[in-house]
């Protein structure tokens, strides 16, 4: 498709904290997973931002706001499903101005938004997490299980790949109702390092180029 261009916690648990800035948003040094070899790898931002519509909207709808935002251009893309967008930034634009840019969309209430990170030297965004259960699980003891950690949040699917999970979540990053601040890469880490979940033996972000899915 053509691009379309436009004008210029502090959270305390038993096993974990995660700082997070004053007004409750989330800070570059949250951006990190582990690999399969148990590195630390830290995530940069690239000049672009998915954004899903909440609502169904006119096509103009849609052009109206996707004007809004202070891009130079923007795409229909087919990663989240219909009514998903890829939107591009100046290419100087920090990977912090992209992530509070991130948030600023996400907040307006029209669309849900994700970042765009660079993984293996490719753009890719977060689709959900990977799970590693130590034993046999249902998905409604995954699921009642994981909000007793973090809250209220939306889950769209459970997908069972082999022995491990896909968890997909309703929202792209930004977890609504959750009991603290939390995002995809958060809910992971945590995860990651709890103790109160003992039947995750294993987790990862799923990560996602554009048409393919891998975990790092």
């Amino acid at each position: 498709l053509a691009l379309t261009f436009i004008g210029v916690f502090f959270v305390s648990t038993m096993f974990l904290t995660v700082a997070y800035a004053q007004n409750g948003a989330a800070t570059l040094q949250e951006l990190y997973f582990f690999n399969n070899e148990g590195k630390k790898s830290q995530l940069n931002l690239a000049q672009k931002v998915i954004v899903r519509f909440r609502a169904s909207k006119t096509d103009e709808e849609q052009a109206v706001f996707l004007n809004s935002l202070g891009g130079i251009g923007y795409k229909k893309s087919s990663i989240f499903g219909g009514g998903t967008f890829e939107v591009s930034f100046l290419p100087t634009a920090s990977s912090y101005e992209m992530l509070v840019k991130t948030e600023e969309i996400s907040r307006s209430g029209v669309v849900d938004a994700a970042p765009v990170f660079f993984v293996l030297g490719r753009e890719a965004v977060i689709d959900g997490a990977v799970l590693l259960p130590t034993t046999v699980v249902s998905v409604s003891f995954m699921e009642k299980s994981l909000k007793r950690v973090f809250g209220d949040i939306s889950f769209f699917q459970f997908t069972q790949k082999g022995k491990e999970w896909h968890v997909a979540f309703s929202d792209l990053f930004f977890l609504q109702n959750a009991k603290d601040p939390l995002h995809t890469l958060s809910f992971v880490n945590i995860l990651r390092a709890s103790r109160d979940v003992s039947w995750v033996k294993a987790v990862s972000p799923n990560f996602q180029f554009v048409g393919n899915e891998f975990t790092a």
